[in-house]
């Protein structure tokens, strides 16, 4: 899902593409982890590029996130392939729910400053830039997003979204006219610390 971090993608493939993806973790806790995402792109010949929408819902205990951006791509082409350069804006909503659960098992859990006394929400813009190369063997991006590293506050809640740098290539290798394999690597950091997948 190129989509989600790299707005450079957004219609590269040369057709319409929709991707929905889900996650639950364990189902049977209260607050269990859940992600939702949906994202849609295509081609479009009046802008010279591509054009894609991503909405992801986030939720861990009583966090709750919602990330909705547009994407534009510029594309053009390069050798056997098409650089896609783009760019990214929507917005994010953080918010804590008022669902405490004490540890001693009491209906209150009493007044403690670091704990909002009642469900806090703020929203705020989001901007991301990418660029996406792509042949019919061989794609490599770089991407970063949340560029404007904003913070989300209100009352009692403060949490700030750090930028995030995504470096991704992969390489077609046929089998056969039915079979080939993809290898494939993706780099995501937010400059503190760094995943390899």
């Amino acid at each position: 899902n190129k989509l989600s971090f790299n707005p450079g993608y957004a219609g590269t493939n040369g057709a319409i593409f929709l991707v929905a993806m889900g996650r639950l973790q364990w189902m049977d806790f209260e607050g269990n982890p859940e992600s939702f995402l949906f994202s849609i792109d295509g081609p479009s010949r009046p802008l010279q590029g591509g054009l894609g929408l991503t909405l992801i819902k986030d939720q861990l205990g009583n966090d709750r996130s919602f990330f909705a951006r547009a994407a534009y791509s510029f594309h053009q082409p390069i050798g056997v392939g098409v650089l896609g350069i783009g760019i990214g804006a929507g917005m994010i909503q953080k918010t804590l729910v008022f669902n405490w659960l004490p540890p001693d098992g009491q209906a209150s859990i009493g007044p403690d400053g670091s704990i909002p006394d009642a469900p806090e929400s703020s929203i705020t813009y989001d901007l991301d830039f990418g660029i996406y190369y792509t042949t019919p063997k061989l794609y490599v991006g770089i991407a970063s997003t949340h560029l404007p590293e904003q913070d989300l506050s209100s009352n009692q809640m403060n949490f700030g979204v750090a930028r995030h740098y995504f470096v991704l290539a992969g390489y077609t290798f046929d089998i056969n006219s039915d079979i080939s394999i993809i290898p494939n690597v993706l780099v995501k950091s937010d400059a503190k610390s760094t995943i390899f997948d």
